[in-house]
């Protein structure tokens, strides 16, 4: 699933950096320069969101825009696609095949789901009815039921991104289009 859409918009010394190139190098080399820059610009941007946004013990207050770490399989499956020209527009995506990345990145739909029947083992709970007495719940089943999907959104990987992209792409492809200038290869 993929976590939505940033615009980043060009610097001006991107546009200089484009400007200059123009007449030295031709669109398909400028081309695989700003490629590089993006391919770079997300692994740096992924390498932030997942330190500051998807770390941590949570749970975290939901305007905090973070996710504490359970199993690290979130982080581990965060990824970038490959950058590529659409319409003149240069695109990459975000997103992670996890299940519940898309409940926490953009919330709970509001209908209702079904909560599957469960065993439940004997338990004993202390202080249960105001009681100081432990009181021994035996093995149960616990019947099926509907509720309402409320999962707040906390968009940890949106919020990365708007933090984030327009500094970590706008050094990564100034980067790119200075080797291109010096006339170095990607």
């Amino acid at each position: 699933m993929s976590a939505g859409t940033v615009t980043i918009k060009q610097d001006d010394s991107v546009k200089e950096l484009l400007e200059l190139l123009k007449g030295r190098r031709s669109f398909a080399t400028i081309s695989r320069f700003l490629l590089k820059g993006v391919e770079e610009g997300s692994q740096v941007l992924q390498g932030k969101i997942t330190k500051e946004r998807l770390t941590g013990e949570g749970p975290f207050p939901v305007s905090k825009k973070r996710l504490g770490v359970v199993s690290g399989r979130l982080r581990r499956t965060l990824r970038f696609t490959r950058p590529r020209f659409s319409a003149g527009v240069l695109k990459t995506a975000v997103g992670s095949n996890v299940k519940y990345f898309g409940k926490h990145e953009f919330g709970g739909s509001g209908r209702q789901v079904r909560v599957s029947a469960a065993k439940v083992k004997a338990y004993s709970v202390k202080n249960a009815f105001g009681r100081g007495k432990r009181v021994k719940v035996p093995a149960h089943t616990r019947q099926a039921y509907l509720r309402k999907d409320t999962t707040p959104k906390r968009e940890p990987v949106q919020a990365g991104l708007r933090d984030h992209a327009t500094r970590s792409y706008g050094i990564a492809i100034e980067k790119q289009l200075i080797k291109a200038m010096e006339g170095g290869m990607a």
